[in-house]
């Protein structure tokens, strides 16, 4: 099972670097930035208001 979440983001580059730290697999799924790894699908949206 693959928990799924949604965070924002006020600055896209800086959540990219961290989750990039953290182990995640950062892919771009059409306009959705997605971190992924073995357990966690996170959309990171850089709409502040998500």
């Amino acid at each position: 099972m693959q928990l799924t979440i949604q965070t924002p983001t006020a600055d896209l580059n800086q959540s990219i670097i961290f989750y990039k730290k953290l182990g995640f697999e950062i892919q771009t799924q059409g306009s959705k930035i997605i971190a992924i790894d073995s357990q966690t699908c996170i959309e990171i949206n850089s709409k502040r208001m998500a």
